[in-house]
């Protein structure tokens, strides 16, 4: 819980209460595919407690085919969400995640892929992690799912407009 608190406190400073600082996020993406049916969201804690979600169809990158909604966390979510990260922290940073060589990231596809504010330091969450890493990548990444919004997601999807 001590990166998630630490983040918290960054975020009282008068710069950082103006801009709140990312402290988590992970994102997916319908891969390569044409634009009627192409998609991509992102989600990301901020060091105030809010959780954004942005949802864009097509290629949009902004809106009206991008849309973002936000609810704020509990303390006892941020609380829950810090204490189940901190197993994983000293590892991430002591080793951090490494992706699979350039030959072996698939062709097509989407993919999930984060990152995560430890110790002033942001670690990948990588799309195509090594073997070696996989476990670990996903069980942060799962961390992270499991704690944004229910519905957070599919308000931003159904807010977005089809380019």
């Amino acid at each position: 819980m001590k990166w998630f608190l630490l983040a918290l406190g960054l975020a009282a400073t008068p710069l950082m209460a103006q801009t709140p600082v990312v402290v988590a996020s992970w994102g997916e993406n319908s891969g390569s595919l044409p634009p009627e049916y192409a998609w991509d969201y992102h989600v990301k804690f901020l060091g105030d407690g809010t959780v954004q979600a942005t949802y864009c169809k097509g290629y949009a990158e902004e809106a009206p085919g991008c849309a973002t909604v936000a609810r704020k966390l509990s303390l006892a979510a941020q609380q829950a969400m810090g204490d189940a990260i901190e197993p994983y922290a000293e590892e991430l940073l002591d080793n951090p995640p490494q992706s699979v060589s350039d030959e072996e990231i698939p062709i097509g596809g989407g993919s999930i892929a984060g990152r995560i504010l430890l110790d002033d330091t942001y670690v990948v969450l990588e799309r195509f992690p090594a073997p070696a890493d996989a476990a670990r990548v996903q069980a942060v990444l799962q961390i992270l799912q499991d704690h944004t919004p229910a519905n957070l997601v599919k308000k931003a999807k159904n807010r977005a407009r089809q380019p």
